[in-house]
């Protein structure tokens, strides 16, 4: 393999390094991503916290080793939009002890 290859590689993984984090987060706080979910007014929340679930573990996977790349690419941005992390960020901020700004500056900067 080139180091132009690696590099390559290297950039696809950077790019998406946070999605399969993103979707064991919501596997982990099950019950808070779908309460955000059932927040948003659509029904169904469970099969699109399932479907938000499958996309972020399933489409950088496909970036990453270049099998039907341009459509992962194409689909990830809308497969957690509903589902975002949000409230595990929110929770976080205030555990850590930062002031309720920066709560909600975490949880609108995911939206």
């Amino acid at each position: 393999m080139t180091l132009a290859t690696l590099i390559w590689y290297g950039a696809r993984v950077c790019l998406v390094a946070m999605f399969p984090f993103s979707a064991i987060d919501k596997v982990w706080h099950w019950r808070e991503s779908l309460a955000q979910t059932q927040n948003g007014g659509l029904p169904g929340a469970k099969i699109m916290l399932v479907a938000a679930i499958a996309v972020e573990a399933i489409t950088p996977l496909m970036i990453v080793a270049g099998w039907h790349d341009r459509l992962g690419a194409f689909i990830i941005p809308s497969g957690g939009n509903r589902t975002s992390s949000a409230p595990a960020i929110a929770r976080r901020a205030s555990i850590s002890g930062s002031s309720s700004r920066t709560s909600d500056w975490s949880v609108a900067c995911c939206w």
